[in-house]
């Protein structure tokens, strides 16, 4: 039997039982409260700045308007380290569901070859294995145990992870009235505690759109303190598969005409045309070039990558002649009739999944604007992409545009 030491790594049946649904449900639950946060302190704004929909104006409305958006302001700062906790909550589920599967895999691989895995990760041969089965066996041990190791290293990295995004939160608090400022009557002009400025982020990459847009990826920290040496190392960039865990497509956008349908009359369509449909899934994860800071720590935009599955379906609505013959009964003449063939439709073509990146899904939008195409937001929901823009959503703030120097 071969073995390779006394490393704590979890056990077989601990990492068969692996489970990340408490990260799943933490991004869930945090990302609903920070939409709920963010809805709640704007309308508390909004009614301070027109209360039954009547503008309100004076000093004591510039006091509270004041005071509602200082406070919205900073739910919106809470809100935001809600998001990034969540998708650190989301990106930890799929690291450890792949580092999970990659050791099941192992564990297969060794199995199918005859050899038994133990408990402990150790791994015995067949009995008529002989010495070479004793030397596989230990190929087959360390491998297996390498990959718990990895998979018990990624689930202490995700939580120290999701410790460091959810700092900011263990003092939330509000001002209280002296430190906003007297609320009283003063002059028109004056204003009530510091002055606040909630201004739109400026786009980072105008040729990229997406980053940014919560629906098309997260963001992450790049390297969360304590790490070696006096600054963080520079983040990682490149193609994270989700090989071997399960993706849910979103729905398909339904049977349409591509480009629009090119007849006038809905009554009189062609003989035979062909329409399509779409369905998207994620399929992996680009660790990108783009950074930010947050509260002193620098973060990376992780986008996530798709593929696309197309279906075409032949229909045939032109009419058909046969012969009809006399009815000697009736007394009714023979001669031709005519049906529709609309009922022997070929069955639709399904082709393979195939790459497409959002780019090329808005531009298939805006080729055909009266389809609607689903897309799966990493959450488990979707969004919709109409006319070549996504709709639906954790809609993105507003941006102040930007440029950028040509190559």
């Amino acid at each position: 039997m071969a073995d390779v030491g006394s490393a704590a790594v979890p056990s077989l049946s601990e990492i068969t039982a692996w489970d990340t649904t408490h990260l799943e449900n933490a991004a869930r639950d945090w990302t609903a409260t920070a939409k709920h946060w963010e809805s709640s302190f704007t309308s508390i704004h909004q009614a301070a700045v027109a209360p039954g929909g009547t503008a309100w104006e004076g000093a004591a409305a510039e006091a509270a308007q004041g005071a509602t958006l200082a406070d919205l302001v900073k739910v919106r700062g809470w809100a935001d380290v809600l998001h990034e906790s969540a998708a650190v909550a989301r990106h930890g589920a799929s690291t450890l569901l792949h580092a999970k599967q990659n050791v099941l895999y192992a564990v297969e691989d060794a199995q199918a070859a005859g050899y038994s895995v133990n408990e402990d990760l150790s791994v015995t041969p067949p009995p008529e294995a002989g010495e070479a089965g004793e030397a596989q066996a230990q190929t087959y041990a360390t491998n297996i145990h390498g990959r718990a190791t990895q998979l018990a290293a990624h689930d202490k990295e995700i939580a120290g992870k999701i410790t460091t995004a959810t700092a900011p939160l263990h003092h939330v608090g509000f001002a209280d009235d002296e430190e906003r400022g007297d609320p009283t009557i003063q002059a028109v002009d004056s204003h009530t505690g510091p002055e606040q400025h909630y201004k739109p982020q400026t786009d980072i990459d105008p040729r990229n759109p997406f980053v940014g847009d919560e629906r098309f990826g997260h963001w992450v920290q790049v390297v969360p303190p304590p790490y070696v040496g006096s600054s963080p190392p520079p983040p990682w960039t490149g193609h994270h598969p989700l090989e071997g865990v399960p993706t849910r497509p979103a729905g398909p956008s339904g049977f349409y005409v591509p480009g629009g349908q090119p007849w006038a009359d809905d009554n009189a369509p062609p003989f035979a045309y062909r329409t399509e449909q779409y369905k998207f899934r994620i399929s992996g994860e680009d660790y990108t070039g783009y950074t930010r800071m947050v509260n002193g720590h620098q973060q990376q935009w992780v986008q996530y990558t798709y593929e696309a599955r197309r279906f075409t379906q032949d229909n045939i609505a032109g009419p058909a002649w046969a012969p009809k013959g006399p009815n000697q009964v009736t007394g009714e003449l023979g001669g031709v009739m005519t049906g529709g063939l609309s009922a022997i439709n070929p069955p639709p073509r399904i082709y393979p999944w195939h790459p497409i990146t959002p780019h090329e899904i808005a531009t298939l939008s805006a080729e055909n604007p009266n389809a609607t195409y689903y897309i799966p937001n990493g959450c488990g929901g979707q969004f919709t992409f109409n006319g070549g823009v996504p709709t639906g959503g954790i809609q993105p703030p507003p941006k102040v545009p930007s440029m950028i120097a040509a190559d």
